[in-house]
Parts: C-alpha cells; sequence; structure tokens
C-alpha cells in the first residue's frame, strides 16, 4: 500500500510535506514517508502508531472505548438498518445521520439483499504487515510527529505513547476527548484544527 501511496502523492501532490494516516494508515504513512524522502518533513498518526494492536477483548459498546475488536466481530448483516444499528451502538456521541453516510460508504449491499463491510476479513489473518518495515522506516524519519488519540478509544495505551517517544522523541501528544477509535468521523473539526496547527507551524519553520 505504501508504494502504491507514494505513486500518487508524486503524481497529484508533489510538494506536500504532511503525510496523515488514520488507524492502519498510520503504519502505511510511515513507509510511505520512507519511500518519499525527503518529500514529507512532518507525519500526522491518528489512532495508532508502530505496535498498537486489534484489543482482544470485546467489551460492550457502552463502555468507555467503543471496542474496535467487538465491532469489527460482526461482518455479515441481514439489512442496511442492521449494519446502521450496529454502528450507532458502538459510536456513541456520532450522530445517526454521520453513521449512515458513514455506512453507505464502508459497506456494500450482497446479492441477496444482505450487507456485509468493505474491508477485506484476511486483514486479520494473512496480511504481512511488514512490522520490519515500519520500525525501519520510523527509525529513519527525522521529522516531527503528531500522535492524535481518540479519548474514548482502546488503541493508543499510554503504555504505546511512551514506548512511541521514546523511539521518537521529536513526537507529540494530542488527545480529542470524547473520540474513538474513529476520530475523523466523530470529532472531524477538533482532528483538521490539529493538523492544520501542526502543519503550519511546518511553514512557519520552513520561512524562517
Amino acid at each position: 500500500m505504501a508504494d502504491d501511496v507514494a505513486a500518487v502523492v508524486r503524481l497529484t501532490a508533489p510538494e506536500s510535506s504532511v503525510l496523515v494516516g488514520i488507524g492502519l494508515g498510520a503504519s502505511v504513512a510511515l513507509v510511505t514517508a520512507d519511500r518519499l524522502s525527503p518529500l514529507v518533513e512532518r507525519l500526522v498518526l491518528v489512532d495508532s502508531a508502530p505496535g498498537a494492536g486489534m484489543p482482544k477483548d470485546a467489551r460492550a459498546p457502552s463502555e468507555a472505548g467503543a471496542n474496535v475488536a467487538a465491532f469489527t466481530a460482526e461482518r455479515h448483516f441481514t439489512s442496511f438498518e442492521a449494519a446502521l444499528e450496529r454502528a450507532v451502538a458502538y459510536n456513541p456521541g456520532r450522530s445517526a445521520r454521520s453513521l449512515r453516510r458513514g455506512v453507505i460508504h464502508n459497506a456494500k449491499e450482497m446479492p441477496d439483499g444482505s450487507w456485509e463491510w468493505r474491508w477485506d476479513p484476511r486483514q486479520r489473518d494473512d496480511r504481512d504487515y511488514a512490522p520490519e518495515a515500519v520500525e525501519e522506516a520510523l527509525a529513519r524519519f527525522a521529522g516531527p510527529v503528531l500522535l492524535v488519540r481518540g479519548g474514548r478509544s482502546d488503541i493508543v495505551s499510554d503504555e504505546l505513547v511512551a514506548a512511541f517517544k521514546g523511539r521518537h522523541t521529536s513526537t507529540r501528544l494530542i488527545t480529542i476527548e470524547g473520540a474513538a477509535h474513529a476520530v475523523q468521523g466523530s470529532h472531524p473539526v477538533a482532528l483538521a484544527e490539529a493538523i492544520r496547527s501542526f502543519s503550519a507551524e511546518g511553514r512557519e519553520s520552513t520561512e524562517a
């Protein structure tokens, strides 16, 4: 995926200096930045970082983390409304209108009228996440990193943050309170403001 993203960036945004990765995209962004060096000068990693893994428990949706493992455990639904109902249950604080739009884009209708998530189930089983390539890319990346996590998410723990900062000292943590894993879905304005501010710092340092 990093090779594909790098090719698109070279073609469509050859002067970009900030790359944002969300979820699995955080690791993809790190490797992509390595492919594009020295073009990418700053990274934003949203609710994920090398070393983050899918929580192994299956907490109820009413609990603080809105557990991702439990949410994605069910992939097939009898109807669109059933898929939407599950999304609403696991995303407290996010409007049903927003989630309806999200389900439309992230699920697909099957020939029999049922619905399934679009994500590839192989990502849990036989996908190669290339952890060595990710770690090597992190070791080579010299620019600042903004690590954004959702205050209600169970993906990025305090221990993971500490370990990441130990490997990359130019890391800043921002916690968006009230957000679960999908920060971009529930708190898009707060996330956009954080990215805009971080990007502006890069432009100011370049101009100086």
